[in-house]
């Protein structure tokens, strides 16, 4: 097996210093941790060569036993062997009671069992694909690139009386319980389900800690049509969250806020917006209507590939499966 160690905060500084994932980041832990999850961060090496490294979170499933789960994970620098891999993750799961270890590879190729299909809609997984989108461009291009729609909506947006204004750091708390407010009578018109209040006041607790950070609020005389929040990594920017009134969805709020938003990280000197989860065809036909706005700025997928289960105990992975057929 591989020998696994702790990584000290100035090794995933470093590790982490050319990954813009989210899942990689201090906040993203945090946030974890501020959930009840336990988050343990590992680098895994062979004869002292380090193959790779990862941040993984721990959810409870059942009774004492565990999922755990290596978000965009493990992020490999050298071709593992395949093997190897799995018996020394297996063994790192049944450490911490684990059913099951999911992993997600980035960075090499593994060759293991595939999830099953009908774990792929899940909180334990991130999403097979992101939309990314160069802001390095001038505006003319930016607007060149859109589907003609989206340059259509976003002209018609300016000419709404709206106007967006972006807040850093300390200011973006001023916002949290507006940004509750929308993001529930989001969920309830769409009959969806969402994360607590309390994720969403970590969440911007947190993001306010970082001047990076900035939220975009879109208004219209006295009344906030939408809010959405952004986090800095390295040179990329990412939108985990949005929400808007119904006023702000019939003036077409949202294409305002982005395309401010986008210009502002051009200010900013950014290179990359991701816009988050898109459905790539990995079991993921639930994003379809989301996937065709963000295509419509233009841009590209980051796609991430297939996740694959490393079971711990066979018979509770038996157990947990029926559970998911049955229940959801």
């Amino acid at each position: 097996m591989y020998s696994l160690r702790d990584v000290t905060d100035e090794e995933w500084t470093l590790f982490t210093s050319t990954n813009s994932l989210y899942p990689y980041t201090d906040l993203y832990k945090k946030i974890q941790e501020a959930m009840g999850r336990t988050v343990v961060r590992h680098v895994f090496e062979k004869d002292g060569t380090i193959i790779g490294y990862f941040q993984a979170v721990i959810y409870p499933l059942f009774k004492n036993k565990n999922l755990v789960y290596l978000p965009y994970g493990p992020m490999l620098v050298v071709k593992p062997d395949s093997v190897m891999l799995a018996k020394t993750l297996a063994a790192f799961g049944k450490q911490h009671n684990a059913v099951v270890v999911r992993i997600d590879p980035e960075g090499k190729e593994v060759k293991l069992a595939e999830t099953p299909s009908l774990f792929y809609r899940s909180v334990y997984h991130q999403p097979r694909g992101e939309w990314i989108l160069d802001v390095r461009g001038d505006v003319d291009l930016l607007l060149s690139v859109m589907h003609k729609k989206t340059r259509y909506n976003v002209n018609k947006a300016e000419k709404q009386g709206m106007f967006t204004t972006m807040f850093h750091g300390k200011e973006i708390l001023d916002f949290t319980e507006k940004f509750i407010e929308l993001n529930k009578k989001n969920t309830e018109s769409h009959n969806t389900t969402t994360h607590p209040d309390s994720y969403f006041k970590t969440l911007f607790e947190l993001a306010a800690e970082d001047n990076k950070n900035f939220i975009a609020v879109t208004n219209k005389d006295d009344a906030v049509l939408a809010i959405n929040i952004f986090i800095q990594t390295n040179d990329e920017v990412f939108c985990p969250f949005g929400a808007s009134s119904q006023e702000g969805k019939t003036l077409g709020a949202y294409y305002h806020i982005k395309w401010h938003a986008i210009l502002h990280m051009k200010e900013l000197g950014v290179k990359y917006f991701n816009w988050g989860g898109i459905s790539v065809g990995l079991h993921d036909g639930y994003l379809s209507g989301v996937t065709q706005f963000k295509q419509g700025f233009g841009g590209f997928a980051r796609n991430h590939g297939v996740l694959y289960d490393i079971i711990v105990s066979q018979f509770w992975y038996f157990m947990y499966s029926v559970k998911k057929t049955l229940l959801g």
